[in-house]
């Protein structure tokens, strides 16, 4: 079984995700209970157990939250509704392995040379190259195709991703189930 679709829309690159601190969730007061405790404690030892809890509670000063940034979330959010959208999504799901191939198209910078404008205006295929590391590129198509036409972003088994020149900036995905191979 083969998908073929193409979304419109310059790609973004999925960044590290952002973390950021929150509190503990027994709150302050249960970090300074803790040092009460150990404080009162003195030269006496603690049992090894009311001393890994005591531990663990000012260990647990800050808890880390971890979000896709506002950019990413906004570009597996455009893909998601894309797959919704136009009915691209998978019933059954995959559960097989999958080829993926996506080819990425960036519009050429106004900086570059007129030569590198004309040839992709003539269709020629100029590769983009760039910082943009392909693996950040493709987790989100993968992300968002997960529950939508596959089980797991595991089942992709073989990847080709292509980063070019063209207009307008879009994404040409093509998805492959093979079948009878598990």
């Amino acid at each position: 079984m083969k998908l073929q679709f193409t979304i419109l829309g310059w790609a973004k690159a999925q960044d590290r995700p952002a973390a950021v601190a929150l509190p503990p969730k027994g709150g302050k007061a249960l970090v300074k209970r803790a040092q009460e405790v150990l404080d009162f404690a003195g030269p006496t030892p603690l049992r090894e157990a009311d001393r890994q809890v005591v531990m663990d509670a000012l260990n647990l000063r800050t808890r880390v939250h971890v979000y896709d940034r506002p950019a990413d979330k906004d570009w597996k959010n455009t893909v998601m509704l894309f797959l919704i959208g136009n009915k691209v999504c998978q019933d059954p799901l995959w559960d097989g392995p999958v080829i993926l191939e996506a080819i990425f198209y960036f519009p050429v910078p106004k900086s570059k040379p007129k030569y590198l404008h004309a040839a992709v205006a003539r269709g020629e295929r100029i590769p983009h190259i760039t910082g943009k590391d392909t693996e950040q590129l493709i987790k989100p198509i993968k992300d968002a195709c997960t529950g939508r036409v596959w089980t797991n972003d595991n089942r992709v088994y073989d990847e080709h991703v292509l980063v070019l020149y063209g207009s307008p900036p879009r994404v040409e995905v093509t998805l492959e189930l093979e079948e009878g191979r598990r």
